[in-house]
């Protein structure tokens, strides 16, 4: 972890000296090793608090996404959505296809672009207006 040096990243050679010096007037050359100790020990405590708050988030994270099941439950959602539009498809194709088949021609309607122009049961056809009334409109 890098936060020694972010803390010192401005502090040049005489500064550290200045610092140490007045650490030195105010504790006492014989209480220094216990503060320096007991400083020791409250980072050593941060970072190992630190890390295990990181694992436990990291822990929370994995359960979160094994509780949800995400994958699942889209595939169980486009399941659901893919049913009924497969049934309504499949009753489209079959009134399309409806008449088609057997050979019996009397019941068959003709198939989309054959080629005639009688009106189809499956496909109706629009109206359309006579080339000479055209001319008279415009």
């Amino acid at each position: 972890m890098s936060t020694p040096f972010l803390l010192f990243n401005d502090v040049g050679g005489s500064e550290v000296v200045l610092i140490f010096l007045i650490v030195l007037i105010f504790f006492g050359p014989k209480s220094i090793p216990s503060i320096a100790k007991t400083i020791g020990r409250a980072i050593y405590s941060i970072r190992n608090a630190s890390d295990e708050l990181k694992d436990e988030i990291k822990k929370a994270g994995v359960d979160v996404k094994k509780d949800l099941n995400l994958s699942s439950f889209l595939k169980e959602e486009e399941q659901a959505i893919l049913e009924p539009l497969d049934q309504t498809l499949s009753g489209i194709d079959n009134t399309v296809h409806f008449g088609r088949g057997s050979g019996d021609k009397s019941n068959n309607a003709p198939a989309p672009g054959d080629g005639d122009n009688q009106k189809s049961a499956v496909t109706p056809q629009l109206p359309t207006k006579k080339p000479s009334e055209n001319a008279h409109e415009a």
